[in-house]
Order: structure tokens, then sequence, then C-alpha cells
């Protein structure tokens, strides 16, 4: 099954598509199928933030459950963005 995510992340001078879809490659138990990223303002607030919408396309087992998406996919973006040193703002 393909699954696409978003994932939304505040944009910093230190990112980049390779280092974040390789990190990505390590942590999660799905094939990356599709991976762009679009840099965009977001009002956060009474300010607008540079952020970056990560659009990836993963393949493997799909998953229903709440619990089980996060412990699995969003865990693994969490540690993404943690080992890049990058703020994780959401996941849909």
């Amino acid at each position: 099954e393909e699954m696409d995510l978003k994932i939304i992340i505040f944009d910093s001078e230190s990112y980049t598509d390779y280092s974040f879809e390789n990190e990505l490659k390590k942590k999660v138990d799905y094939k990356v199928l599709l991976f762009n990223s679009e840099k965009t303002r977001v009002r956060i607030g009474f300010r607008k933030k540079d952020m970056r919408m990560l659009n990836v396309t993963v393949e493997g087992k799909d998953i229903d459950d709440p619990d089980e998406f996060n412990n699995t996919i969003a865990r693994a973006i969490n540690k993404t963005t943690e080992n890049l040193s990058i703020a994780l703002y959401g996941v849909e």
C-alpha cells in the first residue's frame, strides 16, 4: 500500500532535501517512493514563519490505527528531525 504524508517543518539554513530523505530512509521501515519539498510562509499566531512542506509517498503495510501510526511513521519522522536538528511542526 502507498501512503501519502505531509510533513511540515520550520525552515533551517542547514536543511537539504537530500539529508532529510536519506535520514528518513534510515529510520522508517517503508520504501520512500516520492519525496519533494516546497518552501512557504505560514502564519503562526501573529507572525509568519518560513516553513517547508515535505510531500512524501511511502510504500509498505497500510496503517489504520492512529497508535500504530504514531509508533511507526510519526516516530521515524520525529527521530529524523531530531538527528538533523530541525524543528517539526506537524504531520498529516
